[in-house]
């Protein structure tokens, strides 16, 4: 499963329902989301459904994206995994089969 990361230990997460109501992201752990929006558990499954998540749980980091032959690329995550992130799609990403090998569109 993908998730994007939405808050780290010991950032402050407020509701949109109650501005009063904050509360910080405990140690070791974060709050993820699924990108579609439109989504609201239970149809969707991430930090709204099961609260914060042990970081011991993630696995791996997205690091490129692909939709089609013409919409892909580098995913942005922090400033601090760039590099690291620029060497793995240098390294492991073959744009060239991706172009060819999938849809126009």
């Amino acid at each position: 499963m993908v998730r994007r990361v939405a808050a780290l230990e010991g950032h402050t997460m407020y509701t949109t329902e109650d501005e009063e109501y904050a509360e910080r992201v405990p140690g070791r752990h974060c709050w993820v989301l699924a990108d579609n929006e439109e989504l609201s558990p239970p149809d969707v499954i991430d930090s709204r459904a099961f609260g914060y998540l042990d970081m011991r749980l993630i696995m791996g980091r997205v690091v490129y994206r692909v939709r089609n032959a013409s919409e892909h690329g580098r995913v942005a995550n922090s400033p601090a995994s760039e590099a690291d992130d620029v060497a793995v799609v240098e390294g492991e990403v073959d744009v060239e089969a991706i172009a060819t090998g999938m849809p126009a569109e």
